[in-house]
């Protein structure tokens, strides 16, 4: 199938007239590539019935091949005279697209935005004939999108990224929606209505659904004002009613709480009604469920064996699942009554980490188990870790009581936010967890991201979107693949960072988390790793062919010189601590002084790249502040040094 010849037109893009905004988006699509690849300008027309001629037909239609559970399947078929590009549904269609650019014509999308993008370059296109049906391993494939740090170009980006990897799901941040301003909350709704994707809007969503009425500006506003007027309505403990800015939870029991929560929910459904899942979730927060006496009866509480609250300290503690999800069917009811074709969400996270017995979720309820404390120190399938085997056999319970088509996993492959956007490479551990999981039936699989994150974790984003949608995927031939398409000539030396930050996460010892220094400590235990894989950076800088691939290459080399600050911040506290306690004033002196500098430099480092995409930056500080304790505490001894303080000194 001739398509195009020596920079000319030889055949034309064919869609329904009637075809949906999905379809004709997809259409647009392909014209723009394709003229991006040969020179040529093909026609775009529309017809009513089966067109002639050469054309590249696109449209959705049901494909007889396909199974009613593939609801994304689409096919590709070239002939002499005609391409179809047939899915199943508007979205499909448009991931039909996208494919048949990256298998067909070698276009990739390796990082979001045009500087991610490699798109060959020949005058002539001419396919041999061919036809092929592809079909997604799980239901469900996404991000956690919608910090408010992120720009409505940030958004189109992130959002045009996902859906060119064949990526459906957004779960947008209730708690940064109020923040990120009218423009971009409409350019982000757009942006997955125009890709026909899965918007799933709530995350910690308590206090804003029992707040949102409020119309304060901000979540936060409107909690403190929610808190002022109704204290009776936070959650119970230890005799007194928790404050907004304890992430408490909520008095559940309480029957203006959940008359308030269905009223905010439908109101969000019926402001917002391309919505298509609302996530009712926990806060973040361990421990702090209501106490009062209606909470007790609603909740049976059994110890919880493993999971976020035994990281924590290590015994057992109640679980709060059986209240959660109790209420949670009750709220689901009232709002299928209203919008049948909504869905809830509810995750188990926290302390309600166990499936309680005896509470059958409604038919709108899809579950999500979160792998919240797993340890990324070992892959799921070894089973020689505790608590990733109690996660799976939760998962399990939920399959055989869910179905894989509400049954989904929420993972942290990016790490958690308050992994500061520190090294976390998990090439090897991806290529394994996700086979795993779709081999246990797991319907669908997100984890925790941000696009400010991709000259850190670009690698993560993409394995992660090639392996769920076909776990079957050669990871060797993809890592190959990236290295050489993304960086070019400097691809050799990247691989070879890479595969130093993969062996720091297989050499660590112990249990290893997706979030805090702790973890960051064990997989990088001095400076000795880091200046290794500066010498691969610098080798990869020297073999750059431009500025494009020496762009790239010089984010990676960012974030590593940002894991550099982090790890001889902590050393010079620690290493000042020591000489403090034992009272060479003069030494601890010198160390809490670097340390201080060594601060500066990660804070002002930190501004000279927000924007730039490699690290995640909430207002002037990486994302979770309390990363930079070494800061505050090589203050606090450099003035305690400078002061001889003498800790065995009673005043």
């Amino acid at each position: 199938m001739l398509i195009a010849k020596e920079g000319k037109s030889t055949a034309a893009i064919v869609i329904d007239r009637k075809a949906p905004l999905p379809v004709k988006f997809a259409a647009t699509e392909l014209r723009k590539y394709l003229r991006r690849i040969s020179g040529a300008v093909l026609p775009l027309t529309t017809v009513l019935s089966e067109p002639r001629g050469r054309t590249i037909s696109i449209r959705t239609a049901r494909i007889p091949a396909a199974k009613s559970e593939d609801a994304e399947a689409f096919t590709l078929a070239i002939t002499e005279g005609q391409i179809r590009l047939v899915g199943n549904n508007p979205r499909s269609t448009v991931f039909a697209v996208y494919s048949f650019l990256e298998d067909y014509l070698g276009c990739r999308w390796l990082a979001p935005g045009t500087d991610g993008e490699e798109i060959p370059r020949f005058p002539t296109i001419d396919l041999p004939p061919q036809s092929k049906m592809y079909k997604p391993d799980l239901k469900f494939r996404g991000f956690m999108i919608g910090h408010r740090e992120m720009t409505g170009k940030d958004i189109e980006d992130w959002i045009d990224w996902m859906a060119k990897n064949k990526l459906n799901y957004c779960n947008t941040l209730s708690w940064h929606w109020d923040a990120m301003g009218i423009a971009v909350q409409t350019k982000l709704i757009s942006e997955i209505k125009k890709r026909d994707l899965i918007w799933d809007f709530g995350h910690c969503s308590f206090h804003y659904f029992i707040s949102a009425h409020y119309r304060k500006g901000s979540q936060r506003a409107n909690m403190r004002e929610w808190f002022h007027r109704h204290p009776e309505q936070s959650a119970l403990k230890n005799g007194l009613r928790l404050p907004p800015e304890s992430e408490g939870q909520l008095c559940l029991s309480n029957p203006k709480v959940f008359a308030t929560l269905v009223k905010n929910i439908k109101g969000f459904i019926k402001n917002h009604p391309q919505v298509d899942i609302i996530t009712f979730m926990p806060n973040d927060a361990v421990g702090k469920w209501c106490e009062c006496g209606s909470c007790r009866k609603l909740n049976a509480r059994i110890p919880s064996p493993c999971g976020y609250s035994e990281h924590i300290n290590h015994l057992p503690r109640p679980s709060f699942s059986t209240v959660y999800y109790r209420v949670s069917n009750k709220l689901a009811r009232e709002i299928y009554r209203a919008f049948p074709e909504k869905r809830i969400r509810v995750r188990s996270y926290t302390d309600c980490t166990d499936k309680p017995d005896g509470v059958k979720l409604y038919k709108n309820v899809i579950q999500n188990t979160d792998f919240f404390w797993r340890d990324y120190g070992s892959i799921l399938s070894d089973g020689d870790r505790e608590q990733n085997n109690y996660f799976v056999a939760t998962l399990r319970k939920w399959l055989k009581d869910q179905g894989p088509d509400r049954s989904q996993i929420s993972e942290y492959y990016m790490g958690m936010y308050g992994n500061a956007t520190l090294p976390w490479h998990l090439r090897y551990l991806l290529a394994k967890d996700i086979p795993y999981l779709v081999h246990l039936g797991a319907g669908g699989l997100t984890t925790q991201a941000e696009i400010h994150q991709v000259g850190t974790y670009g690698l993560n984003f993409y394995l992660f979107a090639k392996l769920a949608w076909n776990c079957g995927n050669d990871t060797e031939r993809l890592f190959d693949d990236y290295c050489n398409q993304y960086y070019g000539a400097a691809g050799p030396a990247m691989r070879q960072y890479y595969l130093m930050l993969e062996k720091a996460m297989k050499q660590a010892k112990g249990y290893l988390s997706p979030s805090g220094l702790e973890s960051f400590l064990k997989r990088f235990p001095d400076m000795k790793l880091i200046d290794r894989c500066r010498g691969y950076l610098k080798r990869a800088l020297r073999s750059a062919e431009d500025a494009r691939y020496s762009t790239r290459v010089q984010s990676s080399l960012t974030s590593l010189e940002y894991a550099g600050l982090f790890r001889e911040g902590i050393d010079c506290r620690q290493r000042g601590e020591q000489a403090l306690e034992h009272r060479r004033y003069t030494q601890a002196e010198q160390f809490f002084a670097r340390g201080v500098t060594v601060g500066d430099q990660l804070l002002a480092l930190t501004l000279a790249v927000k924007g730039k995409r490699v690290i995640q930056v909430d207002g002037k500080y990486p994302w979770n502040t309390v990363s930079l304790w070494f800061l505050d505490a090589c203050r606090k001894g450099l003035y305690l040094s400078r002061l001889r303080y003498n800790p065995t000194l009673i005043l």
